[in-house]
């Protein structure tokens, strides 16, 4: 069972948006520090003064700012970075239950095994293989060749263990 996909090639619109939700909900334990540091302010507005509770505030929202904006620059930076250029190059994709098969052109290609990947995520337009948490593989709905193979597809991931797929909304900008 094989399935050769179309060529397609990954936008900057298209990752940044996926990357970036990827990397905050990977990092969740961090927003428990804002809400610790929150709390420690509001005892300490009960005890002394109710201006510690507006220190506390403002505080916890430039230090939630700055992990955004942090996180954020990481992401955008990856799509510029010239070591990370091939991840927004052209391929077509060959799937078989043994591996993934990225191909740049009929002769070159590398293959991925399926123990690399660690998730799949699922949103209305396509699929979202999870190497890392900012590298992944995006294959749209589209770049198969029909609906016969998409259902092979799913049947190649529910055969590798990928049973529990996510649904993940992006908010990819439209070009």
């Amino acid at each position: 069972m094989q399935i050769k996909t179309k060529k397609y090639q990954l936008d900057a619109k298209t990752y940044t948006p996926i990357a970036f939700s990827n990397v905050l909900k990977a990092w969740w334990w961090v927003w428990l520090i804002p809400a610790g540091l929150l709390l420690l302010f509001g005892v300490a507005a009960a005890i002394w003064s109710m201006a510690w509770l507006w220190w506390g505030i403002g505080v916890t929202v430039v230090l939630v700012g700055l992990y955004i904006l942090f996180w954020y620059l990481q992401v955008v930076a990856i799509t510029q970075h010239e070591k990370t250029k091939t991840l927004f190059e052209k391929y077509n994709y060959i799937i078989t239950s043994k591996e993934i098969l990225v191909m740049i052109d009929e002769q070159r290609g590398s293959p991925i095994a399926w123990d690399k990947i660690i998730k799949i995520a699922k949103n209305k337009e396509a699929y979202v293989l999870f190497l890392s948490k900012v590298e992944f593989f995006y294959l749209p709905f589209r770049i198969f060749g029909g609906d016969n193979q998409l259902k092979m597809f799913e049947t190649i991931l529910k055969r590798k263990g990928f049973n529990d797929i996510k649904t993940i909304e992006t908010y990819a900008k439209k070009a």
